[in-house]
């Protein structure tokens, strides 16, 4: 039991708290499908075509919690019709930037 709490008490410290991962899942049709695995969520930026379309994006919760904190998103954005770099920008949890890049044709 001890063990338990200890490991709770270095990861609540040292912050599972901004986004550990970002998979990309599928793009098809002009669809990205991605999955965000993290607390915080604030810090992610989706850029396609030297544009923030982060506010066209749908973030969905879909992973299952045990203490009601959701650790699992799934991203969905619809992107224009062009080829073009696509880039999902976001800090981990330790504050450092990281960044995915995939070029869509």
């Amino acid at each position: 039991m001890k063990i338990i709490i200890v490991f709770l008490l270095v990861l609540a410290a040292f912050g599972a708290d901004g986004i550990n991962k970002v998979e990309i899942k599928s793009i098809e049709n002009r669809v990205l499908k991605a999955d965000v695995f993290g607390k915080n969520i604030n810090s992610l930026l989706v850029i396609y075509n030297n544009n923030n379309i982060t506010n066209s994006c749908k973030l969905k919760a879909s992973g299952a919690t045990f203490d009601s904190i959701i650790r699992k998103w799934e991203l969905t954005c619809n992107l224009p019709n062009i080829s073009s770099k696509l880039e999902i920008r976001y800090l981990d949890s330790l504050n450092k930037p990281n960044q995915l890049t995939k070029f869509i044709e």
